[in-house]
């Protein structure tokens, strides 16, 4: 976790039964900058009226009427609102994303919808409210096919939107390093990785060199140390770049910066 970059976690924000939760929110009068922070899980933020300022990774950009926005564990951001902002945001983990859809939430992104696409968009966000408040009452597996069904339904909106990848999902391969670019920032135990694509840890270390070319350690910190290096290049601290890419020491995570690029991340910013 962050030392001084609050995290929201799922377990608090997401709290219905499916994994999928609602959370409309209304600036409806000159709202400042909260804290930047960042969540363990992902967020698609339907802008329905008003405008603001939405600042991600160091980017600021408008968000208005028609807005999609996907916000992942990867990124650090905050809203305001110089006039008002409303939005009805869906909430969720990856491990409720149908797999052909994973790779439309790898990155965090702003499409535009049309009027048609937005009345569709707010129509799956009330059937996800509807249904996980019928499911607070008593268990029913056609709601909960209800908000899983709505919550594929906006993807498909938002793959559509952003077009298909070059790769995509399709073999263990692919799967894995999907699963890793978006968990990387995690305590990812080669048995944890290995049982994400269902291979035995003894054989993983071996599968892994000789289809990715390096070992699973050393793929693993350069993608955390990427991270690290585009938040320093930011202006965040030396510490919260540390532990926001995943390194759980400030002295392995400058060892390994080190290693990689022949300086410390002190020397580097």
């Amino acid at each position: 976790m962050y030392e001084n970059i609050p995290m929201y976690s799922a377990n608090m924000a997401i709290r219905d039964k499916t994994n999928i939760s609602c959370i409309k929110t209304v600036y409806d009068s000159p709202h400042p900058s909260g804290p930047f922070h960042w969540h363990d899980y992902y967020s698609l933020d339907i802008i329905t009226g008003g405008t603001g300022i939405h600042n991600i990774n160091g980017k600021e950009v408008i968000p208005v009427r028609g807005d999609l926005i996907l916000t992942t564990p990867t990124d650090i951001h905050n809203f305001r609102s110089d006039t008002c902002l409303d939005m009805s945001s869906v909430l969720f983990s990856d491990s409720v994303v149908d797999k052909k859809y994973l790779y439309a939430i790898q990155n965090a992104c702003s499409v535009k919808l049309s009027e048609s696409e937005l009345a569709s968009a707010l129509n799956c966000y009330r059937e996800i409210e509807a249904a996980n408040l019928k499911l607070r009452e008593s268990d029913d597996d056609l709601e909960v096919d209800t908000v899983n069904l709505n919550l594929t339904l906006l993807l498909i909106l938002l793959a559509k939107k952003i077009g298909k990848p070059e790769v995509v999902s399709g073999n263990k391969v692919t799967d894995l390093l999907q699963y890793l670019n978006m968990h990387f920032r995690e305590h990812l135990s080669i048995e944890k990785a290995a049982q994400a694509i269902g291979l035995t840890p003894a054989y993983f270390s071996t599968w892994f060199k000789k289809n990715v070319g390096m070992s699973y350690v050393e793929y693993l910190n350069n993608l955390r140390i990427d991270y690290a290096v585009s938040m320093i290049k930011r202006g965040h601290s030396i510490i919260d770049s540390c532990y926001a890419s995943g390194f759980g020491s400030l002295s392995h995570f400058n060892h390994t910066f080190k290693n990689k690029l022949g300086v410390t991340p002190k020397e580097f910013r």
